[in-house]
């Protein structure tokens, strides 16, 4: 068996397999912006036992209550959800590392290394550059010369506070430079990123243009995820992950408990990024 699983940690396998493989995936971010590593799971077996129960998985199969109180909003059984996150047949033989172009991180310092590996290194893992109300021009020029494998287009930065004109300012801005950032993506090879407020996930089809319907790699979710109950987020990705198709990525800009973050992977979430201190996670707090 040992030398079974040594023979897979030496697969090879392609950039999208990688992608694939990493789902679900749970991602931590310092104060600083810095990324400082990841956290795989199997939901039921943590894969990093230092960290603190408030972000890890932690025996999923103890918070039966909260699944049950959960599948009855969603008028689905208990045994449904827990088949599902029962341990899946995650062997991880990717050895590559994949690089996250994010525009929502703490302020982008050149000075500092790029390129940080985090502290998880037998893990798949992201490695996450830092960028913060950078003109896109910029962020075009930096991404061309770091190449990452997934890029997030850039947003304007919303609240909850931020009225409806700010909101659809941000939308249209964000999809000029979308269109823009296609072709720079597609002679990088690179995974470019819609990125979607999460209040328009669910029509968010409606406000494509005709010619980027069925052209997307994937989406990231920006902001609004609380105001949602656990059942609408649920119903919200999953009617995202369906329009979508199996092979998009989606991932979300988002604190989140550990519930959460489990019926959002059931959804279709790939990734979390999150501002949540590594510090704290190994607290425990």
């Amino acid at each position: 068996e040992e030398t079974k699983q040594e023979g897979m940690m030496q697969t090879s396998l392609s950039k999208a397999s990688v992608l694939k493989a990493m789902r679900p995936s749970y991602f931590l971010q310092t104060k600083e912006g810095a990324y400082q590593g990841m956290i795989k799971h199997n939901l039921l077996q943590n894969t990093r036992a230092s960290v603190g129960s408030s972000l890890a998985f932690t025996d999923l199969a103890l918070q039966t209550s909260k699944l049950q109180k959960y599948a009855t909003q969603t008028g689905k059984s208990v045994l449904e959800y827990y088949n599902l996150i029962t341990p899946r047949d995650y062997e991880d033989p990717v050895q590559e590392k994949l690089t996250l172009f994010t525009p929502f991180l703490s302020q982008f310092k050149p000075q500092k290394n790029l390129l940080l590996q985090g502290v998880n290194s037998n893990a798949n893992e992201f490695i996450v550059l830092n960028r913060h109300k950078m003109v896109v021009g910029d962020y075009m020029a930096l991404l061309n010369m770091i190449k990452p494998d997934v890029i997030v287009s850039p947003i304007e930065q919303v609240t909850n506070k931020c009225g409806k004109r700010k909101v659809g300012r941000a939308i249209r801005n964000a999809h000029r430079t979308y269109a823009d950032m296609r072709q720079a993506a597609q002679l990088q090879n690179s995974k470019l990123l819609y990125p979607v407020l999460y209040e328009q996930a669910d029509d968010f089809f409606a406000q494509l243009d005709a010619d980027l319907r069925g052209t997307l790699d994937g989406v990231m979710l920006f902001n609004g995820l609380e105001n949602l109950s656990l059942a609408a987020r649920f119903d919200s990705v999953s009617n995202l992950r369906q329009s979508l198709g199996d092979n998009a990525i989606i991932g979300t800009h988002v604190n989140a408990t550990p519930l959460i973050a489990a019926v959002l992977s059931l959804a279709g979430i790939d990734f979390f990024q999150t501002d949540y201190p590594l510090e704290l996670a190994l607290d425990g707090k």
